[in-house]
């Protein structure tokens, strides 16, 4: 699913826009999709000065916005409203240094009415640097 897309279905807009393609979604289940982490992003201006690192805290949002995709149904398309409700032990294995492509997998664990726990992978290179849960609210119930 490219950007405009996105912006369709997502009530975000840059600079909090994390999301440069959603690639897959099986509904219930699971979404994977990726963000371009670019050079010329304000983060990168002072995180950290002469040795930019991508910010932990936006890896989190960039695998919260994703996985709100699991509840996204193409035959039935409407806007995801979701919530950020509880970061479960999330742990950052490397760095994420400008300029890559990170691709988040998320996967359902439990959904209850309205919350969803989510297990997201961060991924550079096919390589790990970020893994936990997450706790997202919706304003509608699931499924």
């Amino acid at each position: 699913m490219e950007l405009e897309k996105i912006l369709e279905v997502v009530p975000i807009r840059k600079p909090m826009l994390c999301i440069d393609n959603i690639c897959e979604v099986i509904y219930g289940q699971s979404a994977k999709g990726y963000r371009n982490i670019k050079r010329d992003e304000d983060w990168a201006k002072g995180h950290f000065i002469n040795d930019p690192i991508f910010p932990g805290t936006l890896i989190i949002e960039t695998m919260a916005q994703i996985g709100a995709f699991i509840f996204y149904n193409e035959e039935n398309p409407q806007l995801l409203k979701s919530y950020l409700g509880k970061v479960n032990d999330v742990k950052f294995l490397q760095k994420v240094i400008p300029d890559c492509r990170m691709y988040i997998n998320a996967e359902i664990v439990m959904k209850i009415k309205k919350m969803a726990r989510i297990r997201c992978e961060a991924l550079v290179n096919d390589e790990i640097v970020a893994q936990g849960e997450l706790t997202l609210y919706y304003m509608e119930d699931l499924l």
